[in-house]
């Protein structure tokens, strides 16, 4: 058992179980539901929380597909697994299925690729299954955050990534084409790093809204303070050939501006 789930057993009451999943596996997933069944009693399962996610891959050239796998296996069929084999319980109660996805979803971003197609193909999953659902009542909200730190988010899970990437590159890329790409992607993560909230707290309750609420949002989006809240919403309508040129823009202050959040 994970220190997290040590600390939650402590924390609540005695009611509350913990149980180990591995989303990527159709027997462990539906173990856990024997599990729910076994244990609900005379009560019926409210809500479903999809929050399972992982980060591998910076350079979309020199990722594995192994590693491209790993993460659509985890964060978006992982979904996938988990959801069909709780709708028969949310049907009986009208219940709600709630998914962790991420801005990532809505708008794409240079270096984080295998992450951004699971979080796209997670956004396109939870959308359709709201629109399915609907006939039978069932709420499916989509919880969207922008960069919070996390171990996910670190600079050092980033900077582990990166070299992970360097080690698969060729011989070739390793003397010409990485020393570019690293010359860009370094100081983007310590950028990264230094500008994720610390304030996680907004995350939980947008949790905590899409599962009590009587009338959830379709969608959370939730963000360090306001400003980074309006700037996201540009980022995500504004034009792609004006987001792009911004983007160059950025990149090509990177190093200096890394530099300051080092």
């Amino acid at each position: 058992m994970s220190g997290g789930a040590d600390e939650l057993k402590r924390s609540c009451s005695e009611r509350f179980c913990t149980l180990h999943v591995d989303v990527t596996q159709d027997d462990s997933v539906q173990k856990a539901k024997e599990f729910v069944e076994k244990n609900l009693g005379k009560c019926e399962l409210w809500a479903i929380v999809n929050n399972a996610g992982i980060y591998k891959g910076v350079i979309a050239e020199y990722t594995k597909i192994s590693d491209y796998q790993d993460v659509l296996d985890v964060n978006t069929l992982g979904q996938v697994r988990v959801t069909k084999a709780f709708l028969p319980l949310l049907r009986k109660s009208t219940g709600r299925v709630v998914n962790v996805n991420s801005i990532a979803g809505r708008i794409s971003l240079a270096h984080i690729t295998p992450y951004t197609m699971s979080k796209c193909a997670a956004v396109g999953f939870t959308e359709c299954l709201r629109r399915e659902l609907d006939a039978w009542r069932i709420k499916v909200i989509s919880i969207e955050p922008e960069f919070f730190k996390s171990p996910m988010n670190s600079y050092e899970t980033m900077d582990k990534a990166l070299e992970i990437n360097r080690k698969d590159a060729d011989t070739e890329a390793k003397s010409s084409q990485w020393q570019q790409y690293e010359e860009r992607v370094k100081p983007m993560t310590s950028i990264v790093s230094a500008i994720s909230s610390p304030k996680m707290w907004r995350v939980t309750n947008a949790m905590e809204a899409a599962v009590s609420m009587e009338h959830p949002c379709s969608v959370y989006v939730p963000a360090g303070n306001v400003v980074k809240r309006i700037f996201w919403y540009i980022v995500e309508i504004i034009p792609a050939i004006f987001l792009d040129a911004g983007l160059r823009v950025i990149h090509g202050m990177a190093p200096f501006v890394g530099r300051l959040f080092k």
